[in-house]
């Protein structure tokens, strides 16, 4: 079982690492069309779509990462005043209300997908691309979320909340 844990905490990792790579090629690719734009007066048609399509994958793909190292915002106010067993629970139903959430997220990026793909939608600029491509970021990143969520749950319930 620990074997299966630390695969789910590197590709978590791995996905994070990635992710941004993603937002630095974005910087990258909004610099240029800065520079093509007012220098020589030649925006390209590619760069925002292309822009867009890295901040969802960024987003979606980092955020089990975030789960795992506990980056999400909650409030300590109440957390704080509560005592061991009463905030494993409190911490619990919130693990398990994220988790519906984002089963529900997922179930929908799922849906999604296959219509935009059996749909054929492109995307609405000068750029067209398979909308697909980028709705499947939405179950892909809401998987290993899950997975996050799981791993979270199992840890603080077996040796107590950190």
């Amino acid at each position: 079982m620990r074997h299966v844990n630390k695969i789910i905490e590197i590709s978590c990792e791995l996905l994070a690492i990635f992710s941004g790579f993603l937002i630095f090629i974005m910087c990258l690719l909004s610099t240029y069309e800065a520079l093509s734009r007012t220098v020589f007066s030649f925006p390209t048609k590619w760069s925002l779509t292309i822009s867009v399509f890295f901040m969802v994958y960024a987003i979606f793909l980092s955020s089990a990462y975030c789960f795992l190292k506990e980056g999400h915002i909650r409030i300590e106010l109440i957390l704080d005043k509560l005592g061991g067993a009463k905030r494993r629970i409190v911490l619990g139903i919130g693990h398990l209300i994220c988790a519906v959430v984002v089963g529900v997220l997922g179930w929908r990026g799922i849906v999604l997908t296959s219509r935009s793909f059996a749909g054929g939608w492109l995307t609405q600029t000068a750029f067209q691309v398979p909308i697909a491509y980028i709705n499947i970021a939405i179950p892909i990143g809401c998987c290993f979320m899950l997975l996050a969520l799981y791993l979270l749950v199992t840890d603080k319930s077996r040796i107590g909340v950190r």
